[in-house]
């Protein structure tokens, strides 16, 4: 169906909008934005009541804004492409290409809608107030509460917390930092309170007085020789970190060590990409690369938030948060920790962020408005930390899930990727009635698709990897409120040790069978959302993956040890840059980059081996000669400025 007037006044309308949010530069400001769009889609589409990507692609189909999958998809679309081959193409989803591409009929929930869909929209309103009568005439007082509980705004309640119990200002999200002091006085309540229950009960009181780590340090050093589980124990070998011996930190420190971050842990996060042998000699040559790939080894705490660690792996790499980003665990995981649609569903706000989620809600911590960059990148990732994401806690996560129809059908694609696969894969499906209820075309046979069957199923019943068909946003992407503490198993001592007593999947299950899902009926039962009531997990993955620009499609595989044993063994760094990273970490409650192997990377080069031609470029070219988009070196060097790059000289120590 042809797009009605009525949109194409709307889109108009909000065409004109969009332009009128453009910012004038003011010349006697000190600071001076170093985009020259300024143009706001977030305030046109708050205007408008309407999404943020409809927005986008309403502006789109106007003509008015692009983005460089936009540009490549209305290319491909033109010579007569489907979404699903450009989705592969690009190695984005289909809901990322259709919300680049521009309407070509009318628009979902747009200015007119059908007749039929007036009816299902009026008839979902009266059943609606059916409920709601049900509810009033016969739930008690306590059922009624809870009702009202759940309509309440969870934005709301997320900041509460910070109001009352977080001291929370408006230019903040940290929480007070935990003293040892306040510690002391928390742990000695527990213990009388421990001793008065065993006194009431007649049991016998163990002894509860301090550990004395102090002596435990003596003894070990006055024996002759130490096994090297002693060793490890005394934290005086080579690349200790999180085991380093606490006492010989504060002597080099000259005083105590703050209470938190009670741990802090090495991350390695390395760029996932195909060098060939030309460009990596090129990245070694002008790059400043000297492995394989480019990678970072960072401090962190082990409190760290998925949100944080965002802004620390923009800073470390150079990035400006000027595109979408995610976190997700690697097929293999994913295949055992969630191996059903029914898995999926109770993992839901305790893994996985809604894919339903408020955009407001998903932005809340992009507020850069002017001053430095790097400062309030460094706010970000300072801690304490605590989230303001509201969308991602338990409760708004299952109000999203009860907009999923488990027996809504769908036709499911099989077949084989090559001729030579023995077993038909799920490649794809698409629902079979459309959003107004009429049937879609069933998917035809392909001959280009060996062993092609197509079949009904119900959602309940989908492979569970087809879901990414299902949803516009990935059903995977891991709740970034999490800290790495419930989601990556850090190693011993190097980022490659074997784990010898765990287990990913069995972790998670004991996890659930531990009584997660009573801590989760608590949380129901009670009503309240707020940051510090949320379900608690344990570590789940090994490896945890970090996109960054859907179009350039920049990948960081993130691993974790408690130590830094292989940094220091190949004399990366010394036992003494270590100290001093730790002790910094854990005063400033902030990351510290140990290492760095490669150039700081730049926003829409063209992902890793744009970044390798650009580098070559900037440091090949001669007077009068041009790049491949016609830039001279000095035209070259402006758009890396205007993009805010730059070869940063910072040393490792002071670069975060």
């Amino acid at each position: 169906m042809a797009i009605s007037d009525a949109d194409w006044e709307l889109m108009e309308e909000v065409a004109a909008y969009f332009e009128s949010t453009r910012k004038e530069p003011d010349p006697t400001a000190k600071y001076q934005p170093k985009r020259e769009d300024t143009r706001s889609v977030n305030e046109t589409a708050a205007h408008f009541g309407i999404t943020r990507s409809k927005t986008m692609k309403m502006l789109i189909t106007m003509g008015v804004i692009s983005t460089s999958i936009s540009e490549k998809a209305q290319r491909m679309r033109a010579q007569g492409m489907s979404i699903k081959e450009i989705a592969e193409t690009l190695g984005v989803s289909t809901g990322t290409v259709s919300s680049n591409l521009p309407y070509e009929d009318e628009i979902h929930k747009g200015a007119e809608v059908s007749d039929h869909a007036a009816a299902m929209r009026e008839y979902r309103a009266y059943e609606k107030m059916q409920k709601e009568r049900q509810v009033g005439k016969n739930t008690s007082d306590s059922e009624k509460e809870r009702q009202n509980m759940k309509e309440k705004n969870y934005q709301d309640d997320w900041r509460k917390e910070l109001d009352i119990s977080m001291s929370f200002k408006e230019t903040d999200t940290r929480r007070k930092r935990l003293t040892r002091e306040m510690m002391e006085e928390v742990l000695l309540e527990q213990k009388e309170a421990l001793k008065k229950q065993l006194e009431d009960s007649g049991a016998e009181i163990p002894d509860l007085s301090d550990f004395d780590y102090k002596k435990l340090c003596e003894e070990l050093r006055a024996k002759e020789s130490l096994t090297p589980e002693e060793v490890v124990e005394l934290g005086e070998f080579p690349g200790a970190l999180d085991d380093r011996n606490g006492l010989d930190l504060e002597e080099i420190y000259g005083e105590e060590l703050p209470y938190e971050p009670d741990e802090v842990i090495r991350l390695h996060l390395e760029l996932v990409t195909e060098f060939t042998d030309v460009e990596k000699e090129i990245m070694r040559k002008y790059g400043a690369m000297e492995g394989e790939t480019v990678s970072r080894d960072i401090v962190v705490p082990y409190d760290l938030p998925l949100y944080a660690l965002h802004f620390v792996i923009q800073r470390a790499f150079g990035w400006q948060n000027s595109h979408l980003h995610r976190f997700f665990v690697p097929d293999e995981v994913r295949e055992k920790l969630t191996p059903t649609v029914d898995d999926w569903m109770k993992q839901v706000g305790v893994i996985y962020r809604s894919p339903l989620m408020d955009e407001e809600a998903e932005f809340w911590a992009d507020d850069y408005e002017r001053g430095s960059f790097k400062n309030w990148l460094r706010n970000k990732y300072t801690g304490p930390y605590i989230s303001q994401c509201w969308g991602e806690g338990i409760l708004p996560c299952l109000d999203d899930l009860e907009e999923v129809d488990l027996n809504e059908e769908f036709y499911v694609v099989f077949g084989c990727i090559r001729k030579n696969d023995e077993e038909a894969m799920p490649l794809m499906c698409i629902p079979v009635l459309n959003w107004e209820g009429k049937k879609n075309e069933a998917p035809k046979e392909n001959p280009r698709i060996p062993n092609f069957r197509m079949e009904v199923m119900k959602l309940r019943d989908l492979p569970v990897e087809l879901l990414n068909h299902v949803f516009d946003r990935s059903p995977f992407d891991i709740l970034e409120r999490l800290p790495l503490n419930q989601v990556l198993a850090a190693r011993s001592m190097h980022c490659k040790d074997e784990f010898q007593e765990w287990d990913s999947i069995s972790t998670f299950q004991d996890t659930i069978d531990d009584g997660l899902e009573e801590e989760i009926g608590e949380i129901l039962d009670s009503g309240l959302d707020s940051p510090s009531r949320q379900p608690y997990v344990y570590s789940f993955t090994d490896e945890l993956v970090y996109w960054y620009d859907y179009g350039d499609g920049w990948e960081i595989r993130i691993t974790g040890s408690h130590n830094c044993a292989d940094l220091v063994e190949s004399g990366k760094i010394t036992q003494d840059m270590l100290d001093k990273s730790n002790i910094k970490t854990r005063v400033t409650y902030r990351p510290v980059l140990l290492y760095r192997d490669g150039e700081m990377m730049i926003d829409d080069v063209g992902g890793p081996h744009g970044f390798v031609r650009f580098i070559y470029d900037l440091n090949t070219l001669k007077r009068g000669e041009t790049d491949d988009n016609d830039f001279t070196k000095t035209e070259l060097k402006e758009w890396a400025r205007s993009q805010g790059w730059h070869r940063d000289n910072s040393s490792d120590f002071s670069l975060l």
